[in-house]
């Protein structure tokens, strides 16, 4: 995947489209390209989740996640509003490739849609209650 443009990048997985309501993230890409840029209030808050501002490229939308550390593997996730706000509103698929970059401009994380799944199945979470979790 190569998108010079897009530091962080990521081939969705089952578990980033499903009821899962979470999408997890490199722990390198997220340490260089994402954690220099939050306050340092908000890297002590980390392993309960920070409220960070995403900014949809594509759709001109901003939403709100929560940037969480897990203790287990100290892996990063992106959760919240992750299922409707991106899975749901945009369709994301498994195998689709998204792109994250930070933007100093505006403090907040930013947001495209870079490669969509040509050979999708249909969306995992098509079966889904219309009360997900968020």
């Amino acid at each position: 995947m190569d998108h010079p443009d897009w530091p962080v990048t990521k081939r969705l997985r089952v578990s980033d489209v499903d009821n899962s309501a979470r999408c997890l993230l490199e722990k390198s890409s997220v340490k260089e390209h994402i954690l220099p840029h939050l306050r340092d209030n908000d890297m002590l808050k980390l392993w309960r989740g920070v409220e960070v501002v995403v900014w949809d490229v594509d759709t001109e939308s901003e939403h709100v996640l929560v940037l969480r550390r897990w203790k287990s593997s100290g892996s990063y996730v992106l959760h919240k509003n992750w299922l409707s706000d991106f899975v749901m509103r945009r369709g994301l698929e498994m195998n689709d490739v998204i792109g994250l970059r930070w933007d100093d401009e505006n403090s907040r994380l930013e947001f495209k849609l870079l490669q969509k799944n040509l050979f999708s199945s249909g969306p995992v979470w098509a079966g889904l209650d219309s009360k997900c979790p968020k």
